[in-house]
C-alpha cells in the first residue's frame, strides 16, 4: 500500500481449493481498485504490505 492509501500491486497467494483460479481475478480487481489507509511510522505516512482475505460465496438459485 502507498503513501497516498493505493494497492501498488497485488497478488494471489493462497487459493482454498489450491486449484480454483476462477475467481483469481476479480480478487485482484477488488484489491487494486480499493483504498487503504497508509501505514504510518514515526508520525508520516510510509508504504506497507499486507494480506488481505477475500472469500467468495455461490449460492444457487
Amino acid at each position: 500500500i502507498s503513501e497516498d492509501g493505493r494497492a501498488m500491486s497485488a497478488e494471489v497467494i493462497k487459493r482454498v481449493p489450491a486449484d480454483c483460479t476462477m475467481f483469481d481475478k476479480e480478487a485482484i480487481r477488488i484489491a487494486r481498485e480499493s483504498k487503504y489507509s497508509a501505514g504510518q511510522q514515526a508520525g508520516r505516512k510510509v508504504r506497507v504490505y499486507m494480506t488481505i482475505p477475500v472469500r467468495f460465496t455461490l449460492h444457487e438459485g
